[in-house]
C-alpha cells in the first residue's frame, strides 16, 4: 500500500512587492526533522511529498534580502508555536497557504576614529533579548539590516578586529540600558548613525615570587567599574609575564590581579587588598595605559603529619583535617590525609586559622591545634605572607561503644542504616555511626565520659529510642568510659511506632495559608520527641513514637491564634497526659484553636537609667509554670511594650533589665514567681496597663 502523502497550497506575495520566487521554499517537519521540501513556482504554488503520514509543522522559507517574512503555518515566528497537521498515510492537505507579511529595515552610517578603517558588526535584538538580524558596514560605513518583523529593537555596534569600543544605540554600554527602536510592520527605518569611539588598552608586567613559575593558568587580570561591576573584556595574559586589556571604554576603573591555580596572593592595583582600598585608573579615547603592573606575594601554606596510636592503621579509617577562620569560625578548606600520614594546605590568606583533625571510624580522638579538645580552646595558627607552616599531630587512642541492633520481623533480612548518635553529658552530639547489615554498630573516638545513646531511622518504620528503652536523653540511661576502654553489649530491640493524629480546628475568620501550625510532642522531662506539621484540611499525623506517656503543644507560627496544650490547658506543668501503648495508633486528639490574647504596659525607669543604655524586656508566664515563658517583648524607646501571642489565662509578668542601673522585678513589686501577683488574659483581647515602675539598682547587667 502507498502511503505517500503530500501538502500543497499557495505563497501569496503583498501588493506591490516584487520577488524570485524561486528562490522561496516550503518545508515539512515532522518531530523536528524535515520530512519534505518544495520549490515555490511563479504562481505561488507549492506540492511537498513525505514518504508516510504524520503530524507535520509547514515552514515558509524565505532569502535573508528577501522584502518579505518567512513564518511558520498559520503566522507562527517558530516550530514550537506552529499549527500541526495531521495525515493519514497515502492522504494529503490542501489549502496550507501562507500570506507573507512584508518585512521591515533599519540602516544607517558608521563613522570611525581618525587612522580606523574596516568593519563594524551590527546586531539587532528584538525586545524579548532574541537576536533577530545582522549586517556589517560597507566602505562608506553604510548597514542595512533587512527581514525584521515589527516590534521593538535594540542596535548593537562592535567589531572583533578593530581597535573601538562595543556601543548599543544609541550611545549606550550594554543592552539593559541601550534605547529601543519601535519598527512598525514593513516600515524602511533610517539614519540610525553611530560615530565608534576609539578604544584605550591597560598594559603590564606580573612579577611572580621566587621559585614559582607560571603553569597551564597564567594569573589573571580583571577590569571593575566604578560602581563595582565587572567590566566584561577578558585580559591577555602571556608566558613572559606581560599582559594587556583591549577594548576599553573611557572611564575609570579598578584592576584586580588573581592568582589563578598559582600559590601567590591575589591583589588590586596598586598593591592594594580590596577593591575599596584600591587606586583607580582613568582612561581615555585611544589611550594606551601601560606600566600598570604587580608584584605578587606568595600565598602562606600549612603542611603536617598525623600520627596514629600503635596499632591504628588508616587502612581503617580516615582523618580530615579542616581549616576555620579564628575570627568568625567560617570553613575554609578540608583536605584528608594521606596513606602515609601526611596532608597539606596551599594558596592560604595571611590569616589566623584554627585546625582540627577530625576521625572517622578509628579508635582516636578528634582534637584542634594544639591538642585541644575543642575550637574553643584551641591555638590560632596565624600565618605570614609567604610561610609555610609545619602542623603535626598525634592523635590520642580514645574509648568506644558498641552493640547490636534488632528490627521487628517483616521489615526485611538487614538491619542496615540504623542511625546511633551518642550524647556527651551536656546533651549535645559526640560521635555519630550507623549500623551494618547484621545490626552491629561501633561508637569510636569517644573521649572518656558518661554518654547516652539514641538509635533512630529515616528509612525504617521503627520508633526511636533511647538506651536503655527510653523515650528522651532525660530518662535514658548514661554509659561511662575511661580512656582507651571499649565498651560493649548496648543492644537496642527497636519496634513498630506508635502515632498520635487528629485535627486542629481556627477561629472563624482565620485563615491556615498565612502562617503555618505545628503540633508538638514532648516527655515528661519536656524534651520535644516528635512533631507534625498540621496539613491544609486540619489534620495532622505525630508518627514514630515510644509507647509512653506524652504532652501535646498545638501552636501557630505567624496567625493571631492562641497556642494551647492539650486539653485546652496553658502550661506544660498543667498539660494533660496522653499514655501511647505498643504500636498504638491513637485518633481523634483534636483542638480547636482561640483568637491570642495579648498583654501591654508601659515601664517607668529610675532616675539616671535610660532606655539608650540597654534593654527591658517583658515576659509573661502561666501562674502555674515558672519554667517556660508564653511570650515575650523587647520594651519600647517610649517605656511601652506589647506582648503578643498569648492564650487566656492567669498570668504572672517578669520585667527584666541590662545594661542600665535599673533593678529587674516581677510585677507588681515582687522579688520572685512564688510573690508575684496575677493578671487574667482573655482569648481575643488585650489586657491593657499593666505598668511598672522599675527600682535602681547598684549594678548595670549586661545584654
Amino acid at each position: 500500500m502507498d502511503q505517500t502523502v503530500t501538502i500543497s497550497g499557495r505563497v501569496i506575495i503583498p501588493d506591490g512587492v516584487t520577488v524570485d520566487l524561486s528562490r522561496f521554499a516550503v518545508q515539512a517537519y515532522a518531530q523536528g526533522v524535515q520530512a519534505g521540501s518544495s520549490p515555490v513556482a511563479a504562481d505561488g504554488s507549492y506540492l511537498i511529498t513525505a514518504a508516510k503520514g504524520g503530524s507535520f509543522r509547514v515552514k515558509f522559507a524565505v532569502p535573508s534580502d528577501a522584502p518579505v517574512l518567512g513564518e511558520w503555518w498559520e503566522g507562527k515566528e517558530d516550530e514550537t508555536e506552529a499549527t500541526p497537521i495531521v495525515i493519514a498515510d497515502g492522504g494529503s492537505a490542501t489549502g496550507i497557504d501562507a500570506t507573507l507579511r512584508r518585512s521591515g529595515s533599519i540602516s544607517g552610517k558608521i563613522t570611525l576614529p581618525a587612522g580606523i578603517r574596516g568593519e563594524v558588526t551590527v546586531r539587532a535584538f528584538l525586545g524579548s533579548g532574541q537576536p533577530r538580524g545582522n549586517a556589517r558596514s560597507t566602505g562608506n560605513g553604510g548597514f542595512i539590516i533587512t527581514g525584521l518583523a515589527e516590534g521593538s529593537y535594540s542596535l548593537q555596534f562592535f567589531s572583533n578586529q578593530l581597535p573601538v569600543v562595543e556601543q548599543w544605540w544609541s550611545g549606550k554600554p550594554d543592552y539593559a540600558s541601550a534605547d529601543r527602536i519601535a519598527l512598525g510592520a514593513g516600515e524602511v527605518a533610517t539614519c540610525y548613525d553611530v560615530t565608534m569611539v576609539a578604544a584605550a588598552t591597560i598594559s603590564g608586567r606580573f612579577r611572580l615570587p621566587a621559585g614559582v613559575r607560571p603553569g597551564e593558568n597564567n594569573p589573571s587580570v580583571q577590569l571593575y567599574r566604578e560602581d563595582g561591576s565587572w567590566y566584561p573584556i577578558s585580559a591577555l595574559v602571556d608566558g613572559d609575564g606581560t599582559y594587556r586589556i583591549p577594548n576599553v571604554a573611557p572611564g575609570t576603573y579598578r584592576v584586580s590581579f588573581g592568582s589563578g591555580s598559582l600559590p601567590i596572593l591575589p591583589e588590586w592595583w596598586d598593591d592594594k587588598p580590596d577593591f575599596a582600598s584600591a587606586t583607580p585608573i582613568t582612561v581615555v579615547a585611544g589611550e594606551k595605559r601601560t606600566g600598570v603592573n604587580v608584584t605578587y606575594a606568595k600565598a602562606p601554606s600549612i603542611h603536617g603529619k598525623v600520627t596514629l596510636p600503635a596499632g591504628v592503621s588508616l587502612s581503617d579509617g580516615t582523618v580530615q583535617v579542616r581549616l576555620t577562620r579564628a575570627s568568625d569560625g567560617g570553613g575554609v578548606a578540608a583536605t584528608t590525609v594521606l596513606p602515609d600520614g601526611t596532608y597539606s594546605f596551599g594558596s592560604l590568606r595571611p590569616i589566623a586559622y584554627r585546625v582540627a583533625f577530625v576521625a572517622q571510624r578509628l579508635p582516636v580522638l578528634d582534637e584542634w591545634w594544639e591538642d585541644a579538645p575543642d575550637e574553643a580552646s584551641s591555638t590560632p595558627v596565624t600565618l605570614a605572607v609567604g610561610e609555610d607552616r609545619a602542623l603535626d599531630a598525634t592523635l590520642a587512642p580514645a574509648a568506644s561503644i558498641s552493640g547490636r541492633v534488632w528490627i521487628p520481623s517483616g521489615l526485611g533480612s538487614t538491619a542496615a542504616g540504623v542511625t546511633v548518635t551518642a550524647y556527651s553529658a551536656a546533651n549535645t552530639v559526640a560521635r555519630t555511626t550507623a549500623t551494618a547489615a547484621d545490626g552491629t554498630y561501633t561508637v569510636t573516638g569517644l573521649p572518656a565520659g558518661a554518654y547516652r545513646l539514641r538509635f533512630s531511622s529515616d528509612t525504617l518504620p521503627v520508633a526511636a529510642e533511647w538506651w536503655n528503652n527510653a523515650a528522651d536523653y532525660a530518662s535514658a540511661a548514661p554509659i561511662a568510659v575511661r580512656v582507651l576502654q571499649v565498651r560493649s553489649g548496648f543492644n537496642a530491640y527497636l519496634d513498630r511506632p506508635s502515632s498520635i493524629s487528629g485535627r486542629v480546628t481556627l477561629p472563624p475568620g482565620v485563615v491556615a495559608g498565612a502562617g503555618q501550625i505545628h503540633v508538638d510532642a514532648y516527655s515528661p522531662a519536656r524534651e520535644v520527641v516528635g512533631t507534625a506539621a498540621v496539613r491544609a484540611d486540619g489534620t495532622y499525623a505525630i508518627r514514630g513514637l515510644m509507647p509512653g506517656t506524652y504532652r501535646l503543644l498545638f501552636r501557630a507560627d505567624d496567625l493571631p491564634v492562641a497556642y494551647e496544650w492539650w486539653q485546652d490547658r496553658p502550661s506544660f506543668a498543667s498539660a494533660s497526659d496522653l499514655v501511647l501503648g505498643v504500636r498504638e495508633a491513637r485518633e481523634g486528639v483534636d483542638a480547636v484553636l482561640e483568637r491570642a490574647a495579648s498583654l501591654s504596659g508601659t515601664v517607668t525607669l529610675p532616675p539616671g537609667a535610660s532606655f539608650d543604655q540597654g534593654r527591658v524586656e517583658a515576659a509573661v508566664f502561666a501562674a502555674e509554670d515558672a519554667t517556660t515563658p508564653m511570650g515575650t517583648a523587647a520594651v519600647r524607646p517610649d517605656g511601652t511594650y506589647l506582648v503578643e501571642g498569648l492564650r487566656g489565662a492567669s498570668v504572672k509578668v517578669r520585667f527584666t533589665a541590662c545594661g542600665m542601673p535599673a533593678a529587674g522585678e516581677w510585677w507588681n513589686n515582687k522579688a520572685d514567681f512564688a510573690t508575684a501577683l496575677t493578671q487574667t488574659t482573655v482569648n481575643g483581647s488585650e489586657k491593657k496597663n499593666v505598668n511598672v515602675i522599675l527600682a535602681t539598682s547598684s549594678t548595670a547587667p549586661p545584654c
